[in-house]
C-alpha cells in the first residue's frame, strides 16, 4: 500500500493537543479552507465543475471530440510505480496515463483504479474519479488507499451537500476503523480528520469534536 503525506492529500498536521473550543474552531477553520479552490488546480470548467453552466450539448450524430491519453511515459518504471512517481512530481496528466497502462493491464488490481482516482480528482476530473475509486472498492472494500482518497474526494474537492458529505463520513470512518485494526496511527489520524471534516460540515459538533480529538492523540502516540 501506498504512504499518504500532508501534501498528497492537502490534510493538516496536528502537533499535539489543544483545548476543546480550539480544536473546534480549528476544525471549522480547516474545513472551510479545505472546500476553497487551491491556486495550483487546473482552471474550472463546465466539464469539471458540475455547477458552472453548461455549453449547449452535441447532437448524438456529432459526438464531441475524446482526446486520447498520451502514452505512458514510465521512465524505466512499471506503470504504476511510474503513476506515482509522476503524482508525487505533481504531473498530474503523465500520472493518468500511466494509471490507465497500469489498471488497462491489471484490470483486478485496485491499486491502479486507485492511482487512476487520485490523478483524475487532481486534474479536476470528479466524475470520472468517483468511478475509478469504486471501481477498486468494488475489488477490494478494504482498500485504504482507496478509501482515504474517496474520502478526501467526497469530503474536500467537491461541493459539500448532505450526499457528499455522508459519503466521506462513511468512507473515513471506514478507513479510520481499518487503519486502527493495522495499528497504523498516522493514517488512521488523517482518516480521523477527514471524518471530522465531514461531521463537521453535517453539522454533527460532537462527532467532529471526538473525531479531530482522536486525530490528535493518534499523532501524539506516534
Amino acid at each position: 500500500r501506498r504512504g499518504w503525506d500532508c501534501r498528497r492529500r492537502s490534510l493538516c498536521y496536528i502537533g499535539s493537543m489543544v483545548r476543546r473550543s480550539g480544536l473546534l474552531f480549528l476544525l471549522c477553520v480547516a474545513s472551510a479552507c479545505h472546500r476553497a479552490t487551491p491556486t495550483d488546480a487546473p482552471a474550472k470548467t463546465a466539464a469539471t465543475s458540475p455547477g458552472l453552466p453548461t455549453a449547449p450539448s452535441h447532437h448524438p450524430s456529432h459526438p464531441p471530440p475524446v482526446e486520447p491519453l498520451a502514452v505512458c511515459d514510465a521512465r524505466g518504471l512499471d506503470p504504476l510505480d511510474a503513476a506515482r512517481a509522476a503524482y508525487d512530481a505533481r504531473e498530474y496528466d503523465r500520472a493518468l496515463s500511466c494509471a490507465a497502462e497500469a489498471s488497462a493491464r491489471a484490470p483486478d488490481e485496485p491499486d491502479a483504479h486507485s492511482e487512476r482516482g487520485a490523478a483524475l480528482s487532481a486534474l479536476g476530473h470528479f466524475e470520472e474519479a468517483k468511478l475509478a475509486y469504486a471501481r477498486a472498492l468494488a475489488l477490494d472494500p478494504e482498500h485504504l488507499d482507496s478509501l482515504l482518497g474517496a474520502a478526501h474526494l467526497y469530503g474536500v474537492s467537491l461541493p459539500s451537500n448532505r450526499d457528499n458529505d455522508e459519503l466521506a463520513f462513511v468512507y473515513a470512518d471506514r478507513g479510520r476503523q481499518l487503519a486502527r485494526e493495522a495499528g497504523d496511527g498516522e493514517l488512521a489520524a488523517q482518516f480521523a480528520l477527514l471524518g471530522a471534516m465531514a461531521a463537521n460540515d453535517l453539522g454533527e459538533a460532537q462527532t467532529a469534536l471526538e473525531r479531530s480529538e482522536e486525530a490528535a492523540e493518534e499523532r501524539g502516540n506516534d
